[in-house]
């Protein structure tokens, strides 16, 4: 109990040291923080993020040589997060200075953590840090290096536009022209196709080739460059109302932009603006549509998260199929590691209401190896695997999962699974293990009374299986005098009179139905 104890006021200290980081009182959390550390019997997981959060406070508050004392603990430590420590311990670098030791930081987290999310992060960060240091050849390298290897991170097309002006400034400009026309082709839609542009305009005339510059504008429809002064006006006044909150004023006037530019220059960000707009009114039809509309176009800097909302909108009407096409894009395309988990959880929930077994089995032990997983989700993916088991009759399997969902849920989904357990046990003829995980239920889930009386009926099987015939009766009459639903009050009548001779009157019945009325 002195361990727990200790466990418990350690817990205490971290929450608390998480309450003041989370209100940005920095200085309160390290103290926090610290605490936490100097008691010992601690989770190892909880002890890294303490490190983590403790160096990120000191980093935060400018504080560069503690942070990296900091950081430096869990890079030594191994784990999920040292990628991080060494990503910021990078940035400590920078804040003081030492662009040198920026750079080979950042390249030893490129060179052992190849799978990193902050992978491609970092050689943007190299190639960055050379061109500050004025290191063009060198920036070029590594901004290369990031197109080819991480060509659908987000990154390749900054990393193109930043090649494309170093190109530029050093009058390579054949080179750069070839570099930001890919950005133009590779992401239409996006910001940096228009700042790729913008680039090209002052190449073309630093060359005093201003025709080829035209000629090349007209071939791109979806562009602002050909766009006439009164769609950039008419875009303007809806986004001012929209930058000063005004939606009751936003909506109709982008409404009119769009109808009177529907091949515009602006027509992406104000659908973007209309669907943010739906939302706040709760108009969730429209913007829905607006959702649609936004993936209707090459991918953009909008396509994730309209990905995310259309699948949760499919997902609530109970259009799985959609749903999951929408999570499976999602996950192809996401960055952040909560929207990659909401994917896979997404998938898995998806593929099993599709009555898709053997998918949802994949994908419920994608999701418990997917980063961060939660509690709740680690149970709901246990459920799924011991039903789509069920299903696809693997009883074996089945049960091995119900007895993970009932060890670690106190939920609903914990005695369904109990009784499940129960029930198989029950089928392989092991009666008096069976009995036990009964007696179990009402203790361990008590506000759940469906799956008390299921199991209670599951029992009076088990009295008929031993011949005793007058246990089960008072045990299905237990159910139907105690539970309040009809459904299992109906199976339990059925069987009870299965039991009883034809010419037995039941008088317990009646004096229950007696008292109903």
């Amino acid at each position: 109990s002195g361990a727990s104890q200790s466990e418990f006021y350690g817990m205490a200290a971290y929450n608390l040291a998480y309450s003041t980081f989370n209100q940005k009182q920095y200085s309160s959390a390290i103290n926090g923080f610290q605490q936490f550390l100097n008691q010992s019997g601690q989770r190892a997981d909880l002890i890294s993020d303490a490190k983590l959060r403790l160096a990120d406070s000191y980093f935060i508050l400018k504080n560069y040589n503690s942070a990296m004392g900091w950081y430096q603990k869990v890079i030594d430590n191994g784990g999920n997060n040292a990628d991080y420590a060494l990503y910021q311990n990078a940035f400590c670098y920078g804040a003081m200075g030492d662009f040198d030791k920026k750079v080979s930081t950042l390249n030893r987290l490129a060179s052992s953590y190849k799978n990193s999310l902050l992978y491609a992060d970092a050689l943007y960060e190299i190639a960055s840090t050379y061109s500050v240091m004025n290191n063009q050849r060198q920036a070029i390298v590594y901004f290369d290096r990031l197109v080819k290897e991480k060509p659908r991170s987000s990154y390749a097309k900054k990393a193109l536009v930043k090649m494309g002006f170093l190109y530029y400034n050093n009058n390579q400009y054949d080179r750069a022209i070839t570099t930001l026309k890919q950005v133009v082709n590779k992401y239409p839609a996006s910001l940096e196709a228009k700042e790729a542009l913008n680039t090209l305009q002052s190449i073309y005339m630093d060359q005093r080739k201003v025709d080829e510059y035209f000629a090349y504008a007209k071939t791109l429809d979806f562009v602002q460059v050909s766009v006439s002064e009164e769609d950039s006006l008419t875009f303007t006044t809806a986004e001012n109302y929209y930058l000063n909150n005004d939606c009751g004023r936003a909506v109709p006037a982008f409404e009119k932009y769009l109808v009177q530019f529907h091949d515009g220059g602006f027509v992406l960000s104000a659908t973007h603006y209309l669907s943010v707009c739906a939302e706040k009114q709760g108009n969730t039809e429209a913007a829905f549509g607006y959702y649609e509309k936004i993936l209707s176009f090459p991918e953009n800097q909008y396509t994730v998260s309209a990905l995310l909302k259309v699948a949760r909108v499919n997902y609530d009407r109970e259009e799985y199929r959609k749903s999951y096409e929408n999570y499976q894009q999602l996950g192809d395309l996401a960055e952040s590691k909560g929207m990659i988990l909401e994917a896979a959880d997404g998938m898995m929930r998806c593929a099993f209401l599709n009555r898709d077994y053997k998918d949802a089995t994949q994908k419920a032990s994608a999701l418990l190896m997917t980063e961060n997983v939660t509690e709740d989700q680690i149970v709901y993916a246990h459920y799924v695997l011991a039903k789509s088991a069920v299903e696809l009759r693997h009883p074996a399997d089945a049960e091995k999962e119900f007895r993970i969902v009932d060890q670690l849920s106190s939920t609903e989904l914990g005695a369904e699974a109990k009784y499940e357990v129960a029930l198989n046990v029950y089928r392989q003829n092991k009666l008096d293990d069976a009995e036990i995980i009964i007696y179990e239920m009402p203790a361990q889930y008590p506000a759940y009374d469906y799956w008390i009386a299921k199991s209670f009926i599951l029992l009076a099987d088990i009295y008929v299986a031993r011949d005793n015939v007058f246990q089960a009766e008072q045990t299905l009459n237990s159910v139907i005098e105690n539970y309040k639903g009809d459904d299992l009050r109906e199976v339990a009548q059925g069987k009870l009179n299965r039991l009883k001779p034809p010419d037995e009157p039941d008088e317990t019945i009646e004096n229950e139905e007696g008292g109903e009325e």
